[in-house]
């Protein structure tokens, strides 16, 4: 019986180990290594702009054992960042002289906080989940910036995922889409050479999203055709209802922006859900009054 109760505290005891051992550090949602590289597009009703953004220097040496980390984006301007390693596992970022709060990692859903003392803006922690990136369902945090702490409105939302950081975000005129990055010497996704970056110009895949969301008035809804197709976009209710068919009919290649105005419509959740010959898409909203 004594054997029994040994070989039991050993499997436990290991066990938790095992649990302690893969524990998520909050902090790898914001990967930084020097030399780390990013690449995006940004896209809008008026086109897609390439970008990219690097890790140039990391300096340690801080006496609150901080790091200080240089983004240069766009090959143009750099960007601080800095991490504080407390207990809510900080990173600050330097706009326009002053250090705001950028993130906060160890910290509950829907916890706010002043993120830039210059305009003000406002970040909140809102969302996690899982979503497909780069081939591998990865764990997803996002967060979302608004000019008050209400975050009806807001001016940006963006989501890092697990070991790859920042990797989509919506804001007032468009979305902004991760293609590929170098993450401590390992390549996901497409990286584009500079001599390629002008014939990469428009997405291979079906967008769909809408800003702002949630929304109390109207809300402007984004999609993207990669061919020409016979689309559809309607929004039904959480019971399945259709509301409203938006568009029915055909269309080239190209990004395409639509409204939706509620007006007498119930607060709550809706779908957006595109349709062509070749796929589905479905895309949440939040209607508030």
């Amino acid at each position: 019986m004594k054997n029994i109760f040994y070989l039991f505290l050993i499997v436990l005891i290991t066990t938790s180990e095992n649990i302690k051992s893969q524990e998520i550090n909050p902090l790898d949602f914001f990967p930084h290594h020097v030399g780390d590289l990013w690449q995006y597009f940004n896209h809008t009703q008026a086109g897609s702009e390439f970008w990219e953004k690097r890790i140039t220097d990391i300096d340690t040496i801080w006496t609150d054992s901080s790091k200080i980390i240089t983004f240069n984006y766009r090959n143009s301007y750099d960007i601080l960042h800095k991490i504080y390693f407390s207990d809510s596992l900080t990173v600050y970022w330097k706009t326009f002289g002053d250090w705001g709060i950028r993130y906060r990692f160890n910290v509950p859903l829907n916890t706010f906080w002043l993120s830039d003392p210059y305009f003000p803006y406002y970040t909140k922690y809102v969302n996690e989940g899982e979503e497909l990136v780069f081939d591998d369902t990865l764990s997803y945090r996002e967060y979302w910036t608004a000019p008050d702490t209400l975050f009806i409105l807001s001016l940006w939302n963006e989501r890092l995922a697990l070991g790859i950081g920042e990797f989509y975000r919506e804001f007032e005129v468009g979305i902004t889409v991760l293609i590929g990055c170098i993450i401590n010497g390992v390549q996901y996704g497409t990286i584009i050479s500079v001599d390629d970056q002008n014939s990469f110009t428009q997405p291979a895949q079906y967008l769909l999203n809408n800003f702002p969301n949630p929304f109390n008035n109207q809300t402007n809804i984004h999609y993207f055709i990669p061919v020409s197709s016979y689309v559809t976009i309607t929004i039904f209710d959480i019971l399945g209802r259709e509301v409203k068919k938006l568009f029915d009919g055909e269309e080239t290649a190209g990004h395409y922006y639509r409204t939706w105005k509620p007006n007498d419509g119930a607060s709550g959740l809706y779908f957006i859900v595109l349709r062509t010959e070749k796929t589905q898409l479905t895309h949440k909203i939040l209607y508030l009054k």
